[in-house]
Order: structure tokens, then C-alpha cells, then sequence
């Protein structure tokens, strides 16, 4: 143990590294100043708490295994500045700035100089962008092989290193600019030593104020997006001056957390695991299945994108794919760490740097599958540290690769010489690693094993728990009657008890409504009754409910006019008495926008009207509930739906009682429990319908589930989706009504059937 803490002792030891900051950010997380942040579930918290455990897992076994193998060095190996080191990075300097000048004639513009520069650094791309590789790597070794930055002889590296960080400010990326600087810091530490305070303050200094810069710069270009206009109108104001410069950093690291969240949620719930598709971004050239994450996190988290590095390894596999993908990440950063400590060589120390960005960079996003540099970068790295150790002779495969080309020439140990070097820079004889390191290196082996094997079965017993997209029940035809009808309804004030499928078919003000139990032949359909309306029966809409003290169901009819709606409350057991005649003030929505209405209970003895004005593109749809008690004339409750648009050809409404929240303190909303609003997105460009139930005990703010339907998005023209029932459970009702072999029912499950007694 004392072996593995002096190991492990240096700030800069990924084990620790990472897990501080994993553990701080998920910590910060917890304070909440976004409208859209909300508290964690049982499953997110479980998936931030086994990140590190995984990483601490993997890096456990890499520095077993470098224990048991690397030999040890006292001090830092020489390193020289050879002709074969500068035309090293003279080729890769000049193979780097080619590529560059080619990205900016095939964008049309630089990016950093250009009107519209943050836009269009993002058209860069293509399979010849990794040549810009050879910049990374020449800025970090021209930052890393001086041991005095401003010395004579390091003059030509530091030109080529900052001509490098200009090239990548051209491209306006924050992060390209900063790696290289971040990565140099971290490697000059490991090689050198401890830096200097001024090195240190520097690089913080340019980092934090490349992120604030940088987001503010971005954040008042468009101050009328919602986000922004939350930032500079609601949250910065509450933030005191001198803080303010610290809300870019709070964002940057909580609205990853945020983005997590909603990425668990969707997977496998609203979504089946990918299965890799989404951990293949980096290689789309070639896997053209592949899938960007923080597409569908555009979607849910809107406009957070960044899931940590578990948000791509989550949506593909879960727990499967999350704890083997974190464990490597630990595996390949902390081994590069142990060898670099050990060995004390330059190019271990410079991969140990940049491995350490990546790992760090997991608080924001997965760059190990997102972006593959680092297969390119690392080898590079290897080869132009093992030239500069040893131009004539370089260790490791690089030395291995270039004997067969030192044996077809003379070796000319004269000429390749390494520059003068102080005394106590000499490196001392390597030892190999002694017995005790090599049974300290079994054990750590096998103990992150134990670790890994250990989460992994927690993990798949926990994933089997997970729910799966709503599965299809029941497929059934319905009577032909029912593909004409003027309104299809259930009375969805009961989803456990709500099997009926009722319909309205009349021609003017004679209508009669009908009533039919899936699963009964299509003979059996019972009308229910006939009646005569106020409204025209192609003009209206209708809806079921009940109505006290009526001991029937009520057909509720709705007919907007142009400056108010006409509601119609008739009973279908003329016992019950007479059709009541109600005009709430409502008048017509604007051009191109639809209305819809619907009856559901609201906490009074009787159902009051959902009223959802939708369609508009550019704005959120506005939901209202008119009381029943004032006659529909006054509003109970009106709210903008947390979405745009909701075309009516794409989205369908219900309303229904589905999840009611178990929280029964004083800080909710509204006290019992409320009707949720079903809205089901059937996208022909989507692979599957979903779900997406939005909580009414929360105001209707926000959404409480997202889950896939088990067939196809692809649905047919006219299909109408109701809240039903099947054994007893609550279910949602697909209806075809123009399928060629008649209207078809397909029945979704939302809820298990009770148990067989």
C-alpha cells in the first residue's frame, strides 16, 4: 500500500486527478441555478458513483503491469537536439500547416477572422484533418524537451511551438489552443520537475480566461436564444460582479452532469442501447451507422450537448459498455503515468501529459471514441521523444524500426552526437524492477480485475431492471364502423378501467355514439346513443367523462367559433336528464395554429376542460384549464408546454392520470394528485414512436417519462393514439383506421396487468 500511495502521491497522477475533479464536479452538480437542472435520480447517482470506481479499477491494472516491467531511472534521460530531432519536427510542422491552409480553402474562410467564424469552424472536416495531428506534437515537444524555455538553443522549438498555437487560434477552437499548453505543464513536471510558480499561473490564467472569453463572447452573440436569455436575465443578475467570471466554469462543468442525466434517462428507456453506433463517431468515414450523441442530447438537454466521458459508452451499452470503456481510459492514462515516473524519459512523459488531458477531458466529454487524435498523436509523441533521447540509437520500437534503416548506412555517432548536457541531467543506470514490485504489480493486476468483474455483474443485475420501450400487447381488428367516425375517444379519466373505443358518427346537429370493447367480435358493438347537438358533428370535437351527479358518461362536444367555443355536456341515459349548454371565451387561435380539447378532472367533483393551442414552429404550445364550476369561463391554470412546435401531423395529445408524484410536501404546485399530459411523437424519421409523459403536478414543466412504443415510427396516415386499457392496465391505443384489411388496434403496455389472484 505504501508503494502504491508514493506512486500515486503527485497531483499528477491520473487516479487522482480524475477522481478529484469527477467527485468535485459531481458535487458542484448539486447546486442548482439552471431552470432545467433537476434532482438526480437513483439510477444517475449510482452511474456518477461507479465512473471513478471503474477508472481507479483500470489504472490499477496499467500500473500493475508497468510495475512488474519498466525499468527504474533516478533522474531525467538526456536528450539531445540533433539533426534527425529538428527535421523530425520540421516535417511535421510543415505537414501540419499544409493540411491547416487546405481546411480553411475548403471552408472558404479562417475562421478567427471571419464574420461568421464560430459557425464556420465547424464545417472543417474530412478524413485529411488528423494531419493537423503533427502541430499538437510539435507544440508539445517544442514546450517540453528545454529545460529553459528562453535559452539560446530552444529558440527554434518555441518558434515552432508558438507558430503551431497560432495556427490552431486561426481555427477558433478554445481547446486546440489549450491542449497543447495544458499537456506541456503536465509533461514538463513529470520530466523536469516541479515548474516554476510563473508557469503555473500563466497556464491557469490562459485557461480560465480562454473559457470565459470565449463564452461570453459566444453567449451575446445571440442574447435572445432561451438560455441566454435566462443567463443575462435571470441568473447573472442574482450573481454578484465579482463572481460572475466564475458562472462560464460552473456551466462548463454541471451542464455535462446535466446532459448525463438526460442521457440515462433516454437510454434504454425512450431509446435501445446503441450498441456501439455511438462510441463509432470518431471512425463515421468508415462505420457510416455511427451515431453523434450529442445529437440526441440536443434533443433532450437542450442546448447542453457534452454527457461526460459515460454518455457515449451509456447510450451504447449501459453499464456494460460504461465500465469496461472507463476502466480503459484509467488503464491507458495511469500506465503512461507509472512509466513515465519510472522510466523518467522523455517521451513517456510527454504521452503521460497528454493521456492526463484526456482523462480530465472526461468531465466534458469522451474524446478517447469521440475524437481519435490520440491513436495518432501518442505514436508520434513516441517516436520524436525516442529521436530526441537518442538520435543515433532511439530505445523502445522506435530504435527497433530505425536499426533496419542504421544498418544500410554508416552510423555517424560523430555527427549525431547530443548536445552538451549538464552534469546532473546525466541519467543514473536504469534498474530493472525488483521482486517486490513484480508481486505488487500481480496483485494490483489483480485486484482492478476483481474490481472490474465485480461491477460488471452489479451492473448487469441492475440493467436487467431497466425499463424497456413499451411493448406491443395486443394486435386486433375493429369494426369498419369506426374508420369513419367524426371523434374517437376514451374516457381517460380512468386508464385502469378504460377498455371502451367510442365514436361519434352523425351528418349535422344527429349524432350517435358508439361503443365498442377490443378483444369482443366486431359485431358486438353496442351504440350507446343517439342525440341531437347544438354543434355540427364534422365541425366539432368530442370527448367522454363523467359528470355529477349523472350515474352515465357524458358526451362533451366542442365547436369553435370565432370568438368563442361552444360546449355541449349531454348524457347518454336520458334519466339523467337534459343536454347542458355552456361558451367559454375562446376565440379562435391564430392562422395555422390548432386547438384541442379534452375533459379530465382537475381536482373538483367535476372534469374540467384541457384546452392545447399548438402548432406553431417557433413557439411552445400553451396549455389552459377552464373550470367547470364557472361554466368554462374561468382559467384554473395556463402554462407553455416544455416544447416548440408539436405539429399536430407528428405529435398527438391525450391527457390522463399516468404517473403522480409520491412527494406530498408543501412545496409542490398543486396538492393531489393531477392529470399528466401524453403526447406520443410519431416521426416517419424516427426509428420508433415515443412517449414522452409531462408531469401535471409539476405545472406541466416537464417531462416525467420518455420511452420508445415497440414498433415502428413509420405509422400510416390518420392514425390516432388514445390512453386505454388491457388487463386492467393502463395502455395506449394505436388505431389504423386505414389499414387495407380494415381499421387495426394495436395495444402498447404503460403498466403491468394486475396479479392473477
Amino acid at each position: 500500500m505504501r508503494r502504491i500511495v508514493e506512486l500515486n502521491r503527485s497531483l499528477l497522477s491520473p487516479l487522482v486527478a480524475f477522481t478529484a475533479i469527477w467527485v468535485l464536479a459531481a458535487l458542484l452538480s448539486q447546486y442548482h441555478l439552471l431552470s432545467s437542472q433537476r434532482n438526480w435520480s437513483a439510477l444517475v447517482i449510482g452511474v456518477v458513483a461507479i465512473v471513478p470506481v471503474a477508472f481507479i479499477a483500470g489504472g490499477l491494472i496499467g500500473e500493475g503491469l508497468t510495475l512488474g516491467r519498466a525499468r527504474i531511472a533516478s533522474a531525467v534521460k538526456a536528450t539531445s537536439q540533433s539533426r534527425a530531432y529538428r527535421n523530425a519536427l520540421i516535417v511535421l510542422f510543415v505537414i501540419g500547416c499544409i493540411e491547416l491552409v487546405h481546411q480553411f480553402a475548403k471552408i472558404g474562410g479562417i475562421p478567427l477572422l471571419s464574420p461568421g467564424g464560430s459557425t464556420l469552424r465547424f464545417s472543417q472536416g474530412g478524413p485529411t484533418i488528423v494531419l493537423i495531428d503533427g502541430l499538437t506534437v510539435v507544440a508539445i515537444a517544442g514546450l517540453v524537451r528545454p529545460k529553459n524555455l528562453f535559452s539560446r538553443e530552444s529558440r527554434f522549438e518555441l518558434l515552432l511551438a508558438l507558430t503551431a498555437l497560432a495556427g490552431f487560434a486561426l481555427q477558433a477552437g478554445r481547446g486546440s489552443v489549450l491542449l497543447p499548453v495544458i499537456v506541456a505543464v503536465a509533461a514538463r513536471w513529470l520530466y523536469w520537475g516541479r515548474p516554476r510558480g510563473w508557469m503555473f499561473v500563466g497556464a491557469g490564467l490562459l485557461a480560465f480566461a480562454a473559457v470565459v472569453f470565449g463564452f461570453y463572447l459566444r453567449t451575446r452573440q445571440n442574447p435572445y436564444n432561451p438560455f441566454e436569455s435566462e443567463l443575462f436575465g435571470e441568473i447573472l443578475p442574482g450573481v454578484p460582479f465579482f463572481l460572475q467570471p466564475l458562472v462560464p466554469i460552473y456551466l462548463a462543468i454541471t451542464t455535462n452532469f446535466l446532459a448525463l442525466q438526460g442521457v440515462i434517462g433516454h437510454f434504454p428507456t425512450g431509446e435501445a442501447f446503441g450498441g456501439g453506433v455511438f462510441d463509432a463517431i470518431g471512425l463515421d468515414t468508415i462505420f457510416h451507422s455511427a451515431r453523434n450523441v450529442s445529437d440526441v442530447s440536443a434533443t433532450i438537454t437542450p442546448p447542453w450537448v457534452t454527457s461526460t466521458v459515460a454518455g457515449p459508452l451509456w447510450a451504447d451499452g449501459g453499464f456494460i459498455a460504461l465500465i469496461p470503456g472507463v476502466a480503459a481510459t484509467g488503464f491507458f492514462s495511469a500506465g503512461a503515468f507509472a512509466m513515465a515516473t519510472r522510466t523518467r524519459s522523455f517521451r513517456w512523459c510527454m504521452i503521460a501529459g497528454y493521456l492526463l488531458y484526456l482523462a480530465i477531458f472526461g468531465v466534458y466529454t469522451n474524446l478517447w471514441t469521440q475524437q481519435l487524435d490520440w491513436l495518432l498523436v501518442i505514436p508520434l509523441l513516441l517516436v520524436v521523444g525516442a529521436i530526441a533521447e537518442d538520435p543515433a540509437d532511439p530505445p523502445g520500437l522506435t530504435g527497433r524500426v530505425w536499426g533496419r534503416i542504421r544498418h544500410m548506412r554508416e552510423r555517424m555517432a560523430s555527427l549525431e552526437a547530443p548536445a552538451s548536457v549538464k552534469e546532473g541531467d546525466l541519467p543514473l543506470r536504469a534498474e530493472p524492477p525488483d521482486q517486490k514490485d513484480r508481486r505488487l504489480g500481480r496483485w494490483l493486476v489483480l485486484g482492478g480485475v476483481a474490481i472490474v468483474a465485480l461491477l460488471l455483474v452489479s451492473g448487469v443485475v441492475i440493467q436487467r431492471v431497466l425499463p424497456e420501450p413499451y411493448p406491443l400487447v395486443a394486435s386486433m381488428p375493429l369494426p369498419q364502423g369506426s374508420a369513419g367516425a367524426d371523434g374517437l375517444m376514451t374516457n381517460s379519466d380512468r386508464p385502469n378501467d378504460n377498455e371502451p373505443i367510442q365514436w361519434v358518427r352523425g351528418r349535422g346537429h344527429r349524432i350517435s355514439v358508439f361503443s365498442y370493447v377490443p378483444g369482443d367480435p366486431p359485431s358486438e358493438v353496442e351504440r350507446v346513443a343517439r342525440m341531437t347537438i347544438p354543434e355540427n358533428a364534422q365541425r366539432s370535437q368530442f370527448d367522454v367523462s363523467s359528470w355529477y351527479p349523472w350515474r352515465s358518461e357524458a358526451l362533451f362536444s366542442f365547436e369553435q367559433r370565432s370568438r368563442n367555443l361552444a360546449i355541449t355536456v349531454s348524457p347518454t341515459w336520458r334519466s339523467d336528464g337534459k343536454p347542458l349548454s355552456f361558451l367559454a371565451p375562446l376565440s379562435e387561435p391564430p392562422k395555422g395554429m390548432t386547438r384541442e380539447f379534452s375533459i379530465g378532472s382537475w381536482g373538483g367533483k367535476r372534469p374540467d376542460l384541457f384546452v392545447i393551442t399548438r402548432g406553431d414552429p417557433a413557439s411552445r404550445p400553451v396549455l389552459q384549464i377552464l373550470s367547470s364550476e364557472s361554466g368554462f369561463r374561468r382559467q384554473l391554470y395556463a402554462a407553455r408546454l416544455p416544447y416548440r412546435g408539436l405539429s399536430p401531423r407528428t405529435w398527438s395529445a391525450q391527457i390522463a392520470p399516468i404517473v403522480g408524484l409520491p412527494d406530498k410536501s408543501e412545496q409542490r404546485i398543486f396538492k393531489g394528485d393531477r392529470l399528466d399530459l401524453v403526447l406520443i411523437n410519431h416521426d416517419p424519421d424516427e426509428e420508433h414512436s415515443m412517449v414522452h409523459v409531462v408531469l401535471g403536478e409539476s405545472g406541466f414543466e416537464w417531462d416525467a417519462i420518455r420511452r420508445d412504443l415497440d414498433a415502428s415510427a413509420n405509422v400510416p396516415r390518420g392514425t390516432e393514439f388514445l390512453i386505454g386499457s388491457h388487463l386492467g392496465a393502463t395502455a395506449i391505443y394505436e388505431i389504423q383506421p386505414r389499414e387495407s384489411g380494415g381499421p387495426l388496434l394495436q395495444v402498447f403496455g404503460l403498466t403491468n396487468p394486475p396479479p392473477l389472484q
